[in-house]
């Protein structure tokens, strides 16, 4: 991510997770947002298909809880800001874009949730339990807050999940 930010030539940087499409409206959404002094943000989640488990997911994703901080979504940030604070962490293979938004959080960064939802494949879902995902991601966010390593996170996600 840092790589590609090093290519972009705007002054928003936006990154979208490879299974997720944003709303059309996303150019005009952000630039509005940022005009409006919001120097970050996302959009909420909405799966492209309407199962009802997942609806809890799309639900929660309007909040600005750390549970929310990462996983399949959409980030933007204005350059400024990214290269301020260095860009995401190098070191980190997994929990990066929560490590990333939680220090954002904790400078106190204007941060925008767009109450439109990016659209999200449920594939992940569809090979795994609901519950299943979510045991994982919360063992995965205990592991990290606990200060396990990249690797047996990493290690860990694999064995809970098979999503790839």
């Amino acid at each position: 991510m840092n790589y590609g930010a090093s290519l972009a030539t705007g002054d928003i940087l936006y990154f979208i997770h490879a299974d997720v499409i944003p709303p059309a409206s996303f150019p005009q959404d952000i630039l509005l947002a940022a005009d409006k002094g919001f120097e970050m943000g996302r959009y909420t989640m909405k799966f492209i298909t309407r199962k009802w488990y997942l609806r809890f997911n799309e639900f929660f994703s309007r909040f600005d809880w750390y549970i929310c901080y990462g996983g399949d979504q959409t980030l933007f940030i204005k350059r400024t800001l990214f290269e301020t604070v260095g860009g995401f962490n190098m070191d980190m293979r997994i929990m990066e874009d929560f490590e990333f938004t939680k220090r954002m959080r904790e400078k106190k960064v204007r941060y925008k949730i767009f109450q439109k939802g990016a659209l999200v494949s449920d594939r992940k879902y569809n090979k795994n339990s609901w519950w299943q995902v979510q045991k994982a991601n919360y063992t995965i966010i205990k592991m990290y807050k606990m200060g396990a390593s990249q690797e047996a996170m990493v290690n860990k996600y694999k064995a809970m999940l098979n999503y790839r």
